[in-house]
């Protein structure tokens, strides 16, 4: 039987802070993906410095700033594997995760994607918002892209990251993907760490509410079709 291969989507964004600690967790997985495809989307700060720290290591692509969803599609695009997954640029990849979640899609064929759980913390640079913002306690299962391992037929099935929801793209891809009954289940180990800071692009926080009703507003568009057609959904 021949072995997933894993390519791995960087988005990244004037993220010389963390990136560096990022590539680390993810090239450090053992076995090693198949590919770590990194986009940087306009980047003005020394983020082009630090990648140049991982040339041969990474596949990088420099594009005009644009959005992380074009960041993430063209990411997805460049890859060749059988599964993608995702690391932010300011999150850390467990140890030992990729071998996780690969044997878990190895052994239950049926499929589409694996998730694990998540923990959150607060970056040490960041301990004055310490009170200020939510950190959850303990590892949670979190519909995040970066917990996830999604094989690449999915992304035919379901479509590419709407570049008009600049805060919410991933979780309306994830809403889509439901929509369509793709096979999601999870194992129970912690798989990630998000990093909580000053710029985490959800504290933006008018426009990332904006960008919340439009998906909440999708889905339930789809829900209520759904209820009205006549079809029969796959077995979760």
């Amino acid at each position: 039987m021949t072995a997933l291969r894993v390519s791995v989507a960087v988005p990244v964004h004037n993220g010389e802070r963390h990136l560096g600690e990022a590539l680390d967790s993810v090239l450090a997985q053992q076995p090693a993906p198949a590919q770590v495809v990194v986009v940087d989307d306009g980047s003005t700060d020394g983020t082009s410095a630090v990648l140049d720290r991982y040339a041969g290591s990474v596949v990088v692509l420099r594009q005009e700033a644009s959005g992380v969803a074009v960041a993430m599609n063209r990411a997805v695009e460049a890859g060749d594997g059988d599964v993608v997954a995702f690391c932010d640029a300011d999150d850390r990849w467990i140890p030992g995760r990729l071998a996780l979640q690969l044997a878990e899609l190895e052994r239950r064929r049926e499929l589409d994607i694996v998730g694990g759980m998540v923990q959150e913390f607060l970056s040490p640079e960041a301990t004055h918002l310490a009170g200020v913002v939510r950190v959850t306690v303990g590892p949670q299962r979190a519909r995040l892209m970066g917990a996830l391992f999604v094989r690449r037929p999915v992304f035919d099935r379901v479509g590419a990251f709407d570049p008009s929801l600049r805060y919410r793209a991933t979780m309306d891809w994830i809403s889509r993907a439901d929509a369509m009954g793709v096979r999601l289940d999870w194992i129970q180990e912690t798989v990630m760490e998000r990093r909580i800071h000053e710029t985490n692009i959800g504290h933006d926080t008018a426009p990332a509410q904006a960008d919340l009703l439009r998906v909440l507003r999708r889905d339930r568009r789809r829900r209520r079709t759904d209820e009205d057609a006549p079809t029969v959904r796959p077995e979760p």
